[in-house]
């Protein structure tokens, strides 16, 4: 078998006909992701974001300059979260159009919250008949 698979020097074209198939997009998607883009639209500012694993490095570098090979990361780091939370499973088009009402709201200086709102406390009577689920998540690092 090893020597089959040394063999094989031709590799196949990827085939997928689902490809081929026409696209079927609502209006209604189309408006809304376009909203969702604009939403999202601004400049880049850099400062807002942060190197986790940056940060986390030079403060594991630091404690082991300062405390040599009897370094305790549970001392530097504190103790790891419980990794058996889960967390709930949320409709994705309903979070979705949720986004986009606040986006809008914040956008246009505070006005859309109250439909925002409306519309949540409409979504929640029709997700009170399904049994909340729960999904475990792991943890990141």
């Amino acid at each position: 078998m090893l020597q089959t698979l040394l063999w094989a020097d031709e590799v196949r074209e990827a085939s997928f006909p689902s490809l081929d198939e026409p696209v079927k997009i609502s209006a209604k998607e189309l408006e809304l992701s376009a909203s969702l883009v604009d939403s999202f639209a601004e400049d880049f500012r850099p400062e807002e974001f942060v190197d986790d694993y940056q940060r986390e490095l030079r403060t594991l570098i630091e404690a082991k300059l300062e405390q040599g090979d009897t370094l305790d990361t549970s001392a530097t780091f504190g103790e790891a979260a419980d990794e058996d939370k889960g967390g709930e499973v949320i409709d994705l088009m309903e979070a979705l159009r949720a986004s986009v009402e606040r986006s809008r709201a914040e956008r246009d200086g505070g006005g859309g919250k109250k439909d925002a709102s409306a519309k949540k406390s409409s979504a929640g009577s029709k997700s009170a008949t399904k049994p909340a689920a729960k999904k475990k998540t792991a943890k990141a690092s």
